[in-house]
């Protein structure tokens, strides 16, 4: 019996109708660079692997993937599911500690859920850490690098949605980011201060969507690393060099979240051996 790979998705062949909705399961492509993106969006753990008999159903993919005039459907050889997805996050911290995962849901009608479902889990997650890791500086390194991974994984969800071209200078970037906060958390924060150079400037939260019901140890750690992780993965996937880094934090006392964003470089694209 078909059934949808993508991990929070119920649709098998008892519930859509083959004739209805003609051949509404597709099996994974074999390019490897597409099957891999399909593997990442079902949201299973990254060590699964597709066989032959698993497949993603239609619900997962853009009309646009379709091939036109087709009595079966069929999707184009480059297409990729981008609907209805979870985006998993998952950070290994040692061979001998439990994997972490947690989901947020990139279904934008139910963003003030989701928002409040990542406040809570991810608290959970630092919880956990803070358990297993004596070191706080590791905790925080370890904060940074699942942020790194998110936006890493996030870039392409976010371009596919929005439909963007590469930002030609920092304002644009930093109307992105704002949009992609939006997007996925259902609020954004405020640019402000720019640099006369036009080279950096400010994030700042009267409330770090992060931090809500939070009490901070005072044990040095920094609890919304996963910010500008997140925000250094997935600007270096779009040939962005930055550095990021919270200059005021409510946790702390401050009256606002703000968080420093400074253009380091353009990140040069690789260019394939015997191609320069």
């Amino acid at each position: 019996m078909p059934r949808c790979s993508v991990i929070v998705c119920k649709n098998n062949s008892c519930i859509v109708n083959y004739v209805k909705d003609g051949n509404p399961f597709h099996t994974f492509p074999k390019d490897p660079k597409i099957k891999e993106k399909w593997i990442n969006a079902t949201g299973r753990d990254p060590s699964w692997f597709p066989t032959k008999n698993n497949t993603i159903c239609s619900s997962h993919f853009e009309p646009k993937c379709f091939q036109p005039l087709k009595k079966v459907r069929r999707l184009f050889e480059w297409s990729i599911p981008t609907l209805k997805l979870r985006m998993v996050l998952m950070n290994y911290m040692g061979p001998s500690t439990s994997k972490v995962c947690f989901y947020s849901e990139l279904d934008q009608k139910d963003s003030n859920l989701n928002s409040e479902l990542l406040t809570l889990t991810y608290g959970a997650l630092v919880s956990q850490m803070l358990k297993e890791t004596e070191n706080t500086d590791d905790v925080n390194k370890q904060l940074e690098r699942i942020g790194y991974n998110m936006g890493v994984r996030l870039i392409e969800d976010f371009l596919a949605r929005t439909s963007s071209n590469r930002c030609l200078e920092m304002r644009e970037t930093a109307d992105k980011i704002q949009q992609a906060f939006r997007l996925y958390l259902n609020m954004q924060p405020t640019v402000t201060s720019w640099s006369s150079s036009g080279d950096e400037f400010s994030l700042v939260w009267d409330q770090c969507p992060l931090s809500e019901w939070v009490e901070m140890p005072n044990n040095g750690l920094k609890y919304c690393a996963l910010i500008p992780g997140a925000i250094r993965g997935a600007l270096q996937m779009v040939q962005l060099d930055v550095q990021c880094w919270f200059v005021q934090d409510q946790l702390k006392g401050d009256a606002v979240t703000e968080l420093r964003v400074k253009y380091i470089k353009r990140l040069e694209d690789a260019i394939p051996a015997g191609e320069d």
